[in-house]
């Protein structure tokens, strides 16, 4: 080959080479993103924005329901392709990807951020998991009752501050042909919210603590009492017909048609109710009457693969606090002093301000791990069924506490 081919050749691999560092100096960076599909209203427009105002960033975001994203994940996992960040929970469910070195561990980075200046601290408490900041705070979540104001005013229910208040409430509406709570069974964990209300109430709140984090036996006599009181309660009729195999997503509608009275729900139920066109101006709340005060609550997060290059990180915090940042129903856990509520959510604020100073204990589901969690689930619906007694449901789930801790 003569000397001009040569050094024709060595022009074009430079320019190549040229043209291919300019093409990754401008490459944007590149994200997939699972969120929860409950909050598709609100991130669907802020991620427009936001990439409108970074065209060096590319998201992806795919969304998923409830109960969609937690066996997709775990598949997602189990196979190694798992998006670059996902919605997820706290507790035993966002810690389960902990534990599998799936997640990116941000307590340098959010030490080295200041984020307890801009975050809340309990709301990044709840996302350290097993020693790691498992996720960037989205949400800290309170739960009360939500009820339908026209159906208390109707029969003359009065909204309850006790226990024996919200009994009698029970009582009244039942004669009246309204079913109490439009709660459901399918998957476990909106039935377990009252159940653990009932538990709070009949353990106290040292004692409701102490068998959240399985230091003490669940085969106790408050147990017993809660699961009891329970288990009267579906032989009442408090719970719609058919609720053990009934979904979470049709208890909206019972409320709406004022089929039923009450519902456990959080701070978000006024988004859900007006994003399926309803008016939110007919609903109203209040603490479940446990006798403590406290409302049980749980963090919400958005969790990094571990995989994420730094400039995947910064890009991924960036975006997602600025997609919440500002959203009603994350005022909790990313606080915004400029934040006004909308006419659209008029029960948040008194939600959030009533969280601040009534305490709170952690949902079972996050504070239980999914081994133990399903067993208290099954126990519910045995004990709907009648094919338990609450003095068996208590000793099984003690069963699959002690199971769990032999392995630790």
């Amino acid at each position: 080959m003569s000397i001009k081919k040569v050094l024709a050749c060595v022009l074009v691999l430079t320019l190549c080479a040229s043209i291919s560092a300019g093409f990754a100096e401008t490459a944007p960076v590149q994200l997939t993103y699972w969120a929860h599909s409950g909050v598709k209203t609100s991130i669907e427009p802020m991620t427009e924005a936001y990439l409108a105002e970074h065209p060096e960033v590319k998201i992806t975001v795919s969304y998923y329901a409830t109960d969609d994203i937690k066996p997709a994940l775990k598949v997602a996992a189990s196979s190694d392709t798992l998006p670059d960040m996902w919605f997820n929970w706290g507790g035993s469910l966002g810690g389960y990807y902990v534990t599998n070195g799936c997640t990116y561990d941000l307590t340098q980075y959010a030490a080295d951020h200041d984020w307890r200046s801009f975050f809340n601290g309990g709301a990044l408490d709840l996302c350290t998991l097993n020693g790691q900041l498992a996720g960037i705070p989205t949400s800290m979540a309170m739960l009360s009752m939500y009820y339908k104001k026209d159906v208390f005013d109707k029969f003359g229910v009065a909204v309850p501050t006790t226990f024996e208040e919200l009994e009698a409430a029970c009582v009244k509406l039942k004669e009246n042909g309204v079913v109490p709570f439009a709660t459901a069974g399918m998957y476990g964990w909106h039935l377990m919210r009252i159940i653990e209300q009932l538990i709070e109430y009949y353990a106290g709140p040292e004692l409701h603590d102490q068998l959240q984090n399985m230091t003490t036996s669940w085969d106790c006599d408050a147990v017993i009492k809660a699961f009891a009181k329970y288990q009267e309660w579906v032989h009442k009729g408090y719970f719609p017909e058919g609720f053990i195999t009934s979904s979470p997503d049709d208890t909206l509608m019972m409320l709406a048609t004022g089929q039923a009275a009450m519902d456990p729900e959080g701070q978000w139920f006024d988004n859900t109710a007006t994003n399926d066109g309803l008016d939110i101006n007919e609903f109203e709340w209040f603490p479940f009457p446990n006798g403590t005060g406290r409302i049980s609550a749980f963090g919400e997060m958005v969790q990094l693969n571990k995989k994420l290059t730094p400039e995947q990180v910064d890009a991924a915090v960036q975006y997602i606090t600025y997609i919440f940042a500002n959203d009603t129903a994350n005022q909790l856990a990313l606080p915004s002093a400029d934040f006004s509520y909308p006419d659209t959510q008029p029960h948040a604020k008194k939600v959030f301000e009533y969280a601040k100073t009534a305490g709170s204990f952690t949902i079972t589901d996050q504070a239980f791990p999914t081994e133990v969690a399903d067993v208290l689930f099954s126990q519910q619906d045995a004990l709907a069924m009648d094919s338990t007694t609450p003095e068996q449901a208590a000793a099984a789930i003690q069963a699959a506490v002690e199971k769990y801790l032999a392995t630790k």
